[in-house]
């Protein structure tokens, strides 16, 4: 099998992360309460137009979370909304460990539709 790759040269004026990395590179900021910001990402479209666009990290809370073996941990959660679909309206709630960073739960909401993804842990 005979793989094909196309070269991308797209410049930017802006520093920014991979669309595909930001969700991971959460787990290691500094957090406190009400905790806001904007991340610059970049999403490689070979159908539309490419450019710097932004996840917002709205709000910042502390949560817990029920373990099956370590019991109750005290978490971040990180509601996270970003402009990947255009004006579709998505937001993302990650629950990320205070103590070791573990990111336990995500919560994605699209229009109607709710995803759930948990370690296998996780009460």
């Amino acid at each position: 099998m005979k793989s094909q790759y196309n070269m991308v040269n797209e410049a930017s004026e802006v520093s920014f992360f991979d669309s595909n990395l930001y969700p991971y590179l959460l787990r290691f900021l500094s957090f406190k309460e009400n905790y806001t910001a904007a991340i610059p990402i970049f999403d490689y479209n070979p159908n539309g137009a490419m450019d710097v666009v932004h996840a917002y990290i709205t709000n910042v809370t502390t949560s817990t979370i029920e373990h099956k073996q370590l019991g109750k941990r005290t978490v971040w959660a990180v509601t996270v909304t970003d402009e990947l679909n255009g004006n579709a309206a998505s937001t993302s709630i990650y629950y990320i460990d205070q103590q070791d960073r573990t990111l336990w739960k995500q919560e994605i909401t699209a229009g109607k539709r709710t995803m759930l993804m948990t370690r296998k842990d996780v009460l």
